[in-house]
């Protein structure tokens, strides 16, 4: 195994299954909008950045 950090190859992982959905007609990818909120609070800016993506996700409420 590389000695690359776990929390690396997800992100990594994450990257790959987005850029796949991207370029599908089919592939959806569907996300806890508790995901988005941490993902905002490790990185404030980032959710702005889901917006180009919107044909991509599908936001899963927490109710």
């Amino acid at each position: 195994m590389t000695d690359v950090p776990v929390h690396t190859r997800y992100r990594t992982l994450v990257v790959r299954l987005v850029i796949h959905a991207a370029a599908s007609d089919d592939v959806r990818l569907w996300v806890p909008v508790l995901c988005f909120l941490e993902a905002e609070r490790e990185r404030a800016g980032i959710v702005g950045h889901v917006g180009v993506l919107v044909d991509v996700m599908r936001v899963l409420d927490d109710d």
